[in-house]
C-alpha cells in the first residue's frame, strides 16, 4: 500500500512539472508573437544616393532622456530607394526622396510660413503607403563640420501626420560608408501639429566626406519645414542620442564631391527651383 502511495506521489509531481513546462513554454510562445515586441523609438530618414535617412513607427512608451538612434535598414541603403529631381515651384537646393518617393510631392508653401515669404511642404498621396517615407533632402560637403559637433535646427508643422515626421542628418565618408546618422522621430511632430522647434546635436567624425540632412514624412498627411540652420557647437552642448555604433557595413554610392555645393543653401526656402537650371541631387 505504501509502494502505491508513492507511485502516485511520484506520478503527480511528474505531472506537475510537464504542465509547468508546458505553460512557460506557451507563455514564451505569447511573448514571442505578441506583446514583447515593442519597437523602441522609430527609424525616418532616410537613406539616399548619397544617402540619407529618417522615421519609423508609433511610439508606445516614453523616449528615454538620451534615446539611441539606430538606422532602419530602408533609411540607411540605396537598394529600393528612389528620388525625384527637383521640379518648378519646389525649393531650390532640396531634394524629394525615399522608399516611395512617387506618392510624395515637394512644393513651396507661401500659406503655412513660419518667417520669410515660404516654406517647404511634403504632401503625401491620400493612398501613402504608412510603412515607406518621403524625405525632403539637402547634401553639402562635410569640410566644415568634419571632426566637430554639429546642431541642426529647424521649425516643422505637420497635417494629419498620423504615423510622423521627422528632422534627421547622416555622413558619409568618401567611399559612401555612412559614419554618423541621427533620426529624431521620437521627437517628431505627428497629428497635425503647428510650428515645433526640432534639434538634432551630432559629432561628425574626420572620416566625413559628405552631409545630409532634412524632414521626412512617413505615410499620409503634410510636413512643413522652414528656418533651417546648421552651426558647430562645443563639446559642452550634449548630444540628443547615444552615437550610433552600428554603422559598419552601410555603405551607399560614393559622394560626387564636386557636384555636391560647399555649404548649406536656402536654408529658409526663399528661392525656388527653375524649371531649365534647376540644381540636382548628388
Amino acid at each position: 500500500m505504501q509502494r502505491k502511495l508513492h507511485v502516485v506521489i511520484a506520478s503527480a509531481i511528474f505531472a506537475f512539472g510537464c504542465a509547468g513546462t508546458l505553460w512557460w513554454n506557451a507563455r514564451d510562445r505569447h511573448k514571442e508573437t505578441s506583446g514583447d515586441c515593442r519597437e523602441t523609438a522609430p527609424p525616418v530618414l532616410t537613406r539616399s544616393q548619397v544617402t540619407s535617412e529618417g522615421a519609423n513607427t508609433t511610439l508606445s512608451e516614453p523616449e528615454p532622456a538620451v534615446p539611441t538612434s539606430a538606422p532602419e535598414p530602408a533609411l540607411a541603403q540605396t537598394e529600393g530607394f528612389s528620388e525625384v529631381t527637383e521640379e518648378p515651384d519646389a525649393p531650390a537646393n532640396w531634394f524629394l526622396q525615399g522608399t516611395n518617393a512617387g506618392s510624395y510631392k515637394l512644393r513651396l508653401s507661401r500659406e503655412m510660413v513660419f518667417a520669410g515669404a515660404a516654406s517647404a511642404v511634403l504632401i503625401a498621396s491620400e493612398r501613402a503607403d504608412p510603412s515607406r517615407f518621403g524625405s525632403i533632402t539637402q547634401a553639402v560637403s562635410a569640410e566644415a563640420f568634419r571632426g566637430k559637433r554639429l546642431e541642426l535646427t529647424a521649425q516643422m508643422a505637420t497635417e494629419e501626420a498620423h504615423v510622423g515626421s521627422a528632422l534627421w542628418v547622416r555622413a558619409d565618408d568618401q567611399h559612401g560608408t555612412m559614419v554618423a546618422f541621427e533620426n529624431a522621430h521620437a521627437r517628431g511632430p505627428r497629428g497635425s501639429q503647428s510650428w515645433t522647434s526640432q534639434r538634432i546635436v551630432i559629432d561628425i567624425p574626420d572620416t566625413a566626406a559628405a552631409l545630409l540632412f532634412g524632414a521626412v514624412l512617413r505615410g499620409a498627411g503634410k510636413l512643413y519645414l522652414d528656418q533651417v540652420a546648421l552651426r558647430v557647437v562645443d563639446s559642452s552642448v550634449p548630444l540628443t542620442a547615444k552615437p550610433t555604433t552600428n554603422l559598419s557595413g552601410v555603405t551607399n554610392r560614393a559622394p560626387d564631391l564636386e557636384r555636391i555645393p560647399p555649404e548649406p543653401l536656402n536654408l529658409g526656402f526663399e528661392i525656388a527651383a527653375q524649371a531649365d537650371g534647376a540644381p540636382s541631387p548628388p
